[in-house]
């Protein structure tokens, strides 16, 4: 049996922070990919990607280095959903690249965290579920609205995704694509995520809704790692990490009772990247 993690680098910066020139998607994978390997040397990662072959081969972070399956497409999402179908692992944890690891994903407790007699093995949730994810989290009912769903049906973040390969997960993945590809009211604003949705209604795989902790996102969390300078209101307040002593010291504290394993914030990689120089990590 094989595990790793996936990504898929495919695209320009849409809503990305920054100076709008440099390809920040490139420093956001990069920033993610070291997350992991500091803390899980020895667990691989595929990329599916267009561009920076050489700079991502050179970086010592990737295994596999793969092409992305769709060339031209006006879905910006497609090869997200292609490198999940195509994953070379029997278990894959799929990341996308605004993310940061903050444990060993197979020993969770390998930090000193309490560990309550659950097994730290993330991966273990496969033993008894095809997939599991996150809720999610920053209010967006309306870009995964479907008018054949109902509203009580829970909205899941696709961003961390854990997921064996079977037939029925084949068949998930393979649905999510195609819809997504070929739907007639496609709208972009919608992303991957109202497709997802909607192809999971319609299935009967096994998934498990994980903790918040594995796709920890600031937006909402209130009075997390900042001064106040972060706040904005876009539509409704957002709440962005902008201070690494105030961070660091709000991670710690949380840590002591649910650890965050993976955070998912485009902002704090920003930061990550300003605060340590390019170092991309705390020590």
């Amino acid at each position: 049996m094989t595990r790793g993690i996936v990504y898929s680098l495919d695209g320009e910066n849409e809503n990305c922070v920054g100076d709008g020139t440099t390809d920040y998607f490139l420093k956001e994978v990069l920033i993610s990919a070291d997350s992991v390997k500091r803390r899980n040397p020895n667990l691989p990662i595929t990329i599916f990607t267009n561009k920076h072959e050489n700079l991502l081969h050179d970086s010592g972070y990737f295994e596999s280095i793969l092409p992305c399956l769709v060339d031209s497409h006006t879905r910006p999402y497609i090869n997200k959903i292609a490198a999940c179908l195509n994953s070379p692992y029997d278990e894959t944890l799929y990341l996308d690249c605004d993310t940061y690891v903050l444990v060993s994903l197979e020993n969770v407790y390998a930090k000193g965290f309490e560990s309550y007699n659950d097994t730290g093995d993330l991966f273990s949730i496969l033993d008894s579920f095809d997939m599991a994810f996150c809720l999610e989290s920053l209010g967006a009912a309306k870009g995964e609205t479907h008018p054949t769903i109902p509203d009580t049906f829970s909205r899941f973040n696709t961003g961390v995704m854990l997921f064996k390969k079977n037939k029925k997960t084949k068949e998930f993945l393979t649905d999510w694509f195609e819809s997504y590809r070929d739907s007639t009211n496609f709208d972009p604003s919608k992303h991957d995520q109202w497709q997802f949705r909607l192809s999971l209604w319609n299935s009967d795989i096994r998934y498990c809704t994980l903790d918040h902790a594995y796709n920890q996102r600031f937006y909402t969390e209130t009075g997390a790692a900042g001064d106040g300078s972060h706040l904005v209101k876009t539509p409704y307040w957002r709440h962005h990490p902008n201070n690494p002593g105030m961070f660091w010291d709000y991670v710690n504290k949380m840590n002591y009772s649910n650890p965050f394993k993976i955070v998912h914030d485009r902002l704090l990689m920003h930061n990550l990247d300003k605060w340590y120089n390019g170092k991309y990590y705390y020590v």
